[in-house]
């Protein structure tokens, strides 16, 4: 029965180390990237790699939800298919390349912030960097000094991660009643 208590003690830490990390984002940047997305005249495009792709999938419909024109870049046999005929780090920049317009806003979700294939698409879309939202954890990497970003001061994934998906969840509870 050891066991059980040690995890109850690492369950405490977990949430004592979220709840710090959570108290640490900065507040203005959620606004700013709520009025954004509450501006947007375009379509919000989504993106990210393994969890933070599948929480940009939820948020696209959330937004979609709230009113606001969006789509996740998450079709798998869409990216399976630009993978195979390009290469993996221009999955993104292939399926925008054409679709991006002025108006649009990207929405990038990276713990690490150094994904190739999301800064591929700052590299090759030239208005990006000033149309985009930035979620980012541990330091940051090179997504952190683009666009608005929203960065959460932990090296643990999967807090970075549950507070991404809190920060976008407030943002489309705004939304909801405004757009």
């Amino acid at each position: 029965m050891a066991g059980i208590h040690e995890f109850s003690g690492e369950i405490l830490d977990y949430n004592k180390a979220l709840y710090k990390a959570l108290l640490e984002v900065k507040v203005d940047r959620i606004l700013q990237a709520a009025c954004m997305l509450e501006d947007c005249k375009g379509i919000v495009w989504l993106m990210g790699n393994g969890g933070s792709l599948a929480l940009a999938s939820h948020m696209a419909t959330d937004l979609q939800l709230a009113g606001v024109s969006a789509q996740a870049l998450s079709d798998s046999v869409a990216m399976s298919s630009y993978a195979n005929d390009t290469r993996y780090s221009q999955v993104f920049y292939s399926q925008l390349s054409r679709s991006f317009k002025k108006g649009d806003i990207l929405v990038f979700i990276s713990t690490s912030g150094e994904s190739r294939n999301l800064i591929a698409i700052l590299d090759g879309i030239r208005t990006a960097p000033n149309n985009c939202i930035t979620l980012t954890g541990k330091d940051g990497g090179k997504l952190k000094s683009y666009g608005t970003n929203i960065h959460i001061s932990s090296q643990n994934t999967g807090i970075v991660q549950d507070i991404h998906q809190i920060v976008l969840h407030q943002i489309c509870h705004y939304l909801k009643d405004r757009v």
